[in-house]
């Protein structure tokens, strides 16, 4: 039995509707690999151009969040160096020129001047004096020694909306910190792919 289906295998290749179907393949095959290569070539070009223009914006992206970051840090010393002047400054004054800071970059949520142990002794909002950042990480890194850092992305107890702060410590010409400038940054009110991008990255130390 088997050697008759195999005899009329042969029979049917060597058949004109055999030899019609072998030369069909024999002409698609190379076509259909020939498409297959066409199709994955293009794929492939597709993806690096994808790849090139999602490392582009990401590199954009990370520039714009670093020159936002050194314009806060140029702010804060100039808030710093305000509010330790020779002078001594009231309550008013010192929340004067910490709200007249905040006009000027509609970026910032709330600025806040701390002592060195953690208390809120100006803010542009009277409901944060007295409040305590001495437990808060990115606080103890500063009163470690560091001259600015940037929080971790975290829910404000205040507004209840994901926040993160950039702060500075404001030093003595002999090192002694004198207090420190915390700036509160919503994300909403940047541009959403610049933050988004900097918390996916991780925070530069």
């Amino acid at each position: 039995m088997a050697d008759a289906r195999d005899l009329d295998h042969s029979r049917f290749w060597q058949s004109i509707q055999g030899k019609l179907i072998l030369l069909l393949l024999t002409l698609l095959l190379p076509n259909i690999l020939i498409q297959a290569y066409v199709l994955r070539e293009r794929f492939e070009t597709r993806r690096t151009e994808e790849l090139h223009s999602n490392l582009e914006l990401a590199r954009a992206t990370a520039q714009a969040f670093e020159t936002f970051v050194k314009d806060v840090l140029h702010q804060e010393l100039s808030i710093g160096l305000a509010l330790t002047s020779s002078q001594p400054l009231t309550e008013e004054d010192q929340n004067r020129i910490l709200n007249g800071s905040k006009r000027g970059n509609p970026a910032i949520w709330e600025i806040f001047w701390s002592r060195p142990d953690g208390i809120v002794i100006a803010a542009t909002g009277p409901q944060f004096i007295g409040i305590n950042f001495e437990d808060r990480e990115y606080f103890r890194e500063v009163i470690a020694g560091r001259e600015w850092m940037v929080s971790d992305l975290l829910l404000s107890k205040t507004t209840g909306k994901p926040s993160f702060t950039i702060s500075r410590g404001i030093r003595s010409d002999t090192g002694q910190l004198l207090g420190i400038v915390v700036a509160g940054i919503l994300p909403e009110q940047q541009d959403h792919r610049q933050t988004q991008f900097y918390y996916q990255q991780g925070n530069p130390k």
